[in-house]
């Protein structure tokens, strides 16, 4: 919640306070006239810039006002506001502080259509406030309302008894003695005797006196009914009441009742003690805390208090806006340089690795020969071990054969590889034939094929001599060209 000052105007000048946690402390008083405003604005003017931003309350304490009760119809929305903004123009036409507080409606019943009792409150000498508002308006301040004293009655009237009926409240301030009429605990009319202070000579006797000059009144403005004893509250120090008793008797029109005045202070969360019978502690807390307080600001002051809150909500939206930012950009900031720290952890790393591959390679022993000459070296190496396998396979398959085919006999065989890439194996064979020729035949037609375990292809080439096969020493040639054997 922003600081809270108050300024209280009475008749002899005016009284500026700060609120804080239930404590009223007064800072400054200023004079009535052009030198107590010209006084305030300089006071203003070298106030520290907390002071000048806080929220200002002017209460208004003076003699010059006005209470009047009107009888309005039960009306509601638009048509109620126009009505009220007629009566009040008729009732005080010269002054733009006006207000208005309900005092209950009786709904409509066969013999009565209902109204709705409302009464109409103005200051009603604006120019003892405008000096003091341009004063504040010097330095660009609007104050959050402007309040009248007198409504404060309702606020002390709700820590009192429960009030069913009519009542009279008295208590004294720096403007004076004020004597209120509340109406089930709502200001109905209110009065200032401003000739009346705490040092007057014998003040409760002269308390007394203004009490019935009151209750008169009232009764001749039938705002109090005849034949009872109306009740009188008194706001006094427990100390003063016996004194207050012995000034102040009953009547058989008044029932005088004192009130503490610390007790009432303690109730409504006033911190220091009130040792005197002046209340205006108790009335400065009542009105920083009281909430929905009779506003008596006029409707221009009423928008430029609105757009100055608005403003300050703005500004207070901008700042939540611009501390969010600077969190999210320092959090940002911190996630930056955690990656940073990470980023040469790793790079300290990848250098530690690429120093230590250079001693590795420093510590070991140059080679005897260039390496493109160990590289092919190395690749005819692995020639060579695909050329290095013989012919012990080949072999195997043809001694199988020859054992399924008895009638024929290998009389030479010629085996070589060449240096081809890859390397083949090349093989002719000089086979003879014992029996039957036409058996014979049959056989060599089956034999390349049973050599090289597959049928024959153009990789087994026969060739016949030119001898007849009708003799037994009939021979056939047989050339082979084969892939490289595996080693």
């Amino acid at each position: 919640m922003p600081p809270l000052r108050l300024l209280y105007l009475h008749p002899d000048g005016l009284l500026l306070a700060r609120w804080h946690k239930g404590t009223p402390t007064v800072e400054a008083r200023f004079p009535a006239g052009p030198d107590g405003a010209a006084d305030l604005a300089h006071h203003l003017a070298v106030a520290p810039r907390a002071a000048r931003r806080a929220h200002h309350l002017l209460l208004v304490d003076l003699p010059d006002e006005s209470f009047q009760l009107d009888t309005l119809p039960l009306l509601r929305g638009r048509d109620r506001s126009q009505l009220i903004a007629r009566r009040q123009s008729q009732h005080h036409l010269d002054t733009p502080y006006l207000a208005h507080l309900t005092l209950g409606r009786r709904p409509a019943s066969a013999n009565d259509p209902g109204h709705e009792r409302i009464v109409f409150a103005a200051l009603t000498r604006p120019a003892a406030l405008e000096p003091w508002l341009d004063a504040l308006r010097q330095h660009d301040i609007a104050p959050a309302g402007i309040h009248g004293v007198a409504m404060l009655g309702s606020a002390i009237g709700a820590q009192l008894t429960p009030l069913t009926d009519t009542a009279l409240l008295a208590c004294f301030s720096p403007a004076g003695l004020r004597i209120s009429c509340l109406d089930r605990g709502r200001v109905r009319f209110s009065r200032l005797a401003a000739h009346l202070s705490a040092q007057t000579p014998e003040p409760w006797r002269a308390v007394h006196d203004e009490i019935q000059r009151t209750h008169h009144y009232l009764l001749g403005q039938r705002a109090l009914e005849r034949g009872g004893a109306t009740p009188v509250f008194i706001l006094a120090p427990a100390s003063q009441h016996t004194a207050l008793r012995t000034a102040c008797p009953d009547t058989p029109d008044l029932q005088l009742i004192p009130v503490d005045l610390q007790a009432i202070g303690r109730r409504s969360g006033l911190r220091p003690p009130i040792d005197d019978i002046d209340a205006l502690p108790l009335l400065l807390h009542l009105a920083a805390r009281q909430r929905g307080l009779l506003q008596f600001a006029p409707a221009a002051t009423r928008r430029h208090l609105a757009i100055h809150r608005l403003g300050a909500v703005a500004g207070l939206g901008a700042a939540l806006l611009s501390t969010a930012s600077l969190v999210v950009s320092a959090h940002t900031l911190l996630d930056t340089r955690q990656i940073d720290a990470q980023v040469d952890i790793l790079r300290s790393t990848i250098e530690a690795e690429e120093t230590r591959g250079r001693a590795i390679a420093a510590a070991t022993p140059p080679l005897p020969q260039p390496l493109a000459t160990i590289q092919a070296i190395l690749a005819r190496h692995a020639e060579l071990q695909q050329a290095s396998g013989g012919p012990a396979s080949f072999l195997h398959q043809l001694a199988q054969a020859l054992d399924h085919h008895p009638g024929i006999d290998l009389r030479q065989l010629d085996w070589a590889l060449t240096p081809d890439s890859p390397p083949r194996q090349h093989i002719q064979l000089t086979l003879t034939a014992r029996g039957d020729p036409a058996s014979f035949l049959r056989a060599l037609q089956r034999l390349p094929g049973a050599i090289l375990d597959v049928p024959p292809t153009d990789d087994a080439d026969v060739l016949r001599s030119s001898q007849t096969l009708t003799t037994p020493s009939t021979s056939l040639e047989i050339r082979l060209d084969l892939p490289s054997p595996a080693p």
